[in-house]
């Protein structure tokens, strides 16, 4: 096979991984991975194939260079650059996610969960300004080292047995989890009660999530008098001397459509607004600002001549912070459902289940890797950096899928 070791991979994988087009230099190239491809029964749509490869981590000095790294400060000690390559490469094997598509004249490679390169995307220029030639090279030999196994019959087997758990996918039980690292679950309930706790699950074991009041009348200044009860049961910033609208204001995404503009006290000023602000979908209702899914939204429906009240906020980072906003809804008898409440029960409980996921793939929006599944909130990675003894154990809690059997056309 071409002598590319694991860390000439990883540098090709850092610097292609946002997408490179394949210019014509490079089709020769292309095309002999894809007739060696080609020869293995696809998996998916698009031509779909996908297969695990594998390169050897080397020597250290394919690593870095010692004295390189310490001029530029990356390593104080050859201890720290040694234990630096230990972490990153433990194994004698480094296996790589492999995945090809190919639709008409298109063509994609992914490594690790990652775009490589594309040939002929509609839409990008394609140009040959670096020389990927020994990295394709290293694709087309793996794979055809894949055929040879696959007609022996040795592939699917090697792949069971030799996979590493890192790049897996299964699941473990929150409640295990926690037992092996306490100081998550510590950590989780530093900022509640038990008291709250005990109230919450209450609550969702007896009434449910969801609720079927509604609010005959809504105005501006109703919706930021429930907002400050959930600023304050989080005790968030200025509680003790702004108003509901200014709480709002600074704690909100900002984005909210005019609601700050109209009568604050008028039902009319509010409907007219709600029926011509998108209909009420956009950013008014992101009242704990945050990212894509780590915000807390308290949404506002219009039913008829009525209103209804939806919190959501079940990122694991601000589950806590929900909770003890929909207490405080709650207790002041505001009508409000909860969204994905009795997940947050769950996990409350540590009844639910952690997603692992495999080693490159960020641990979000990983719903599609466990279809059969529901019983999933949140993800994440091995990391076998650190606490290798008690990640070791995660390791023998985990129920691991099923690795997908691979054959030849």
């Amino acid at each position: 096979m071409a002598e590319l070791t694991a860390p000439k991979i990883d540098y090709y994988i850092d610097i292609l991984k946002r997408g490179f087009v394949i210019g014509e230099e490079m089709k020769p190239y292309v095309d002999e991975l894809f007739n060696e491809l080609h020869k293995i029964a696809p998996c998916g749509n698009d031509n779909r194939r996908e297969l695990w490869l594998f390169a050897e981590r080397g020597k250290i000095e394919d690593y870095g260079d010692y004295e390189e790294m310490y001029e530029f400060g990356e390593v104080d000690s050859r201890e720290e650059y040694e234990e630096l390559w230990a972490n990153l490469y433990p194994d004698e094997k480094c296996w790589y996610h492999f995945v090809s598509v190919e639709h008409e004249d298109f063509r994609a490679v992914f490594l690790k969960h990652k775009p490589m390169f594309e040939e002929n995307h509609p839409a990008k220029n394609s140009y040959d300004s670096f020389d990927i030639s020994p990295f394709i090279k290293w694709l087309t030999e793996s794979v055809e080292n894949c055929v040879k196994q696959l007609e022996n019959g040795t592939y699917n087997e090697t792949i069971r047995r030799e996979l590493p758990p890192k790049d897996r996918i299964g699941t473990i039980v929150r409640r295990k989890y926690w037992e092996i690292f306490p100081e998550y679950k510590e950590n989780y309930f530093s900022d509640i009660s038990k008291d709250d706790i005990d109230e919450f699950l209450h609550i969702i074991e007896t009434r449910g999530a969801a609720t079927t009041e509604t609010i005959p009348d809504m105005t501006a200044e109703m919706f930021y008098g429930y907002c400050k009860l959930g600023y304050e049961a989080n005790r968030y910033k200025g509680i003790d001397k702004l108003t509901a609208k200014e709480l709002y204001l600074m704690h909100a995404d900002g984005r909210d459509e005019g609601l700050r503009d109209i009568d604050g006290n008028s039902p009319t000023a509010f409907s007219e607004w709600y029926e011509s602000s998108r209909k009420g979908i956009g950013h008014p209702w992101e009242v704990c600002r945050g990212g894509n899914s780590t915000h807390i939204s308290l949404y506002v429906r219009k039913n008829g001549n009525e209103y209804s009240l939806k919190l959501a906020g079940s990122s694991y980072g601000r589950s806590v912070e929900t909770i003890k906003f929909f207490l405080a809804l709650v207790r002041n008898n505001i009508p409000i459902s909860l969204h994905d409440g009795e997940e947050l029960a769950a996990r409350v409980r540590a009844d639910d289940k952690i997603g692992i996921v495999p080693d490159g793939v960020i641990p979000f929006y990983c719903s599609s890797y466990f279809p059969d599944d529901e019983n999933i909130s949140d993800y994440m990675n091995i990391e076998l950096y650190e606490d290798k003894e008690r990640w070791k154990k995660v390791i023998e809690n985990v129920t691991w899928q099923e690795i997908e059997e691979r054959r030849l056309l």
